[in-house]
């Protein structure tokens, strides 16, 4: 790995540490739980309303699918846009990162 995906920030312990110390948060843990069970309630609550809410879940797979499936066509699209906008689009020094846009002012 570059240094550029192994940030750590100045002062910042370590991800071992970090996770010892947070897992022995008692009250960051009970916080964490509630948030995380008020968030799946209200997902399921909404859910609920909803009588094709599976089929709308194959359905947005399926525009995911097909849009990863055709991300490179899409990047050229958007390359295009921004470009006559007036905007930059950088492109990466990794083949596999996506383009940085700069926008146009």
């Amino acid at each position: 790995m570059s240094g550029a995906d192994n940030v750590v920030w100045l002062g910042t312990p370590a991800f071992p540490e970090a996770a010892r110390t947070a897992l022995a948060d008692t009250r960051l843990r009970v916080n964490l739980r509630r948030a995380t069970g008020t968030i799946r309630d209200k997902r399921l609550a909404v859910a609920a309303e909803l009588e094709d809410w599976e089929e709308l879940r194959e359905t947005a797979a399926t525009i995911k699918r097909h849009t990863l499936r055709h991300l490179d066509h899409h990047l050229l699209r958007l390359e295009k846009a921004v470009t006559a906008a007036g905007g930059v689009v950088h492109p990466s020094p990794r083949p596999c990162a996506a383009p940085v846009t700069t926008p146009a002012r």
